[in-house]
């Protein structure tokens, strides 16, 4: 007679991503993850409060975690999420700024294919919610001016330096693995 032992566990979470329970069985009602029973441990057995984490989704990683309300909050620090756009052209990527010198205005592209994925997980978003910052090329520290996109993901020019189509640096909060700062000239 062979016996298998069940490692699998469910973290049951509500729509603010705070965790309800841990159980052998997903929830029927509360969004669930499947994790490994040494992951949720010292949850389980009372030497960490499940007050003090959430599932959340990482977009990094392309999954859903189990994250610390102190982690959370160290993400939110400037020098963990301050991330310059690499300015390239390329067909791979999951959000792309357009600085289109020709139309006169900054344009925020989503891919399909990325923006099909997160539907199809079921994974609220909104990108108009982020915003960019243009430097001085590559010096986060010399702003100057920051842009948040509305439904239309168009924002026009306003300033001198980007009707004489000066060279800049695109820095945002890093939310997905891969972002292009694309130029459009005349």
């Amino acid at each position: 007679m062979e016996f298998s032992i069940n490692n699998d566990r469910y973290v049951c979470y509500n729509t603010n991503g705070e965790i309800e329970k841990i159980s052998k069985r997903p929830d029927d009602i509360l969004d669930s993850i499947k994790v490994q029973y040494e992951e949720v441990k010292d949850l389980l057995e009372g030497k960490l409060s499940i007050v003090n984490y959430r599932v959340e989704y990482d977009f990094l990683e392309k999954r859903f975690i189990i994250k610390s309300l102190e982690q959370f909050r160290n993400d939110q620090l400037i020098t963990s999420f301050i991330y310059e756009i690499p300015n390239t052209t390329q067909d791979d990527y999951e959000i792309k700024i357009i600085q289109n010198n020709k139309s006169k205005c900054w344009q925020l592209e989503i891919n399909p294919i990325f923006l099909k994925q997160l539907q199809e997980q079921n994974i609220s978003f909104n990108p108009v919610e982020q915003k960019f910052s243009i430097t001085k090329t590559y010096d986060p520290n010399v702003l100057y001016r920051i842009i948040k996109f509305d439904e239309t993901h168009t924002v026009p020019y306003v300033y001198d330096f980007e009707f004489d189509n000066e060279q800049v640096s695109v820095y945002t909060i890093r939310k997905f693995s891969t972002y292009i700062h694309e130029v459009i000239n005349e």
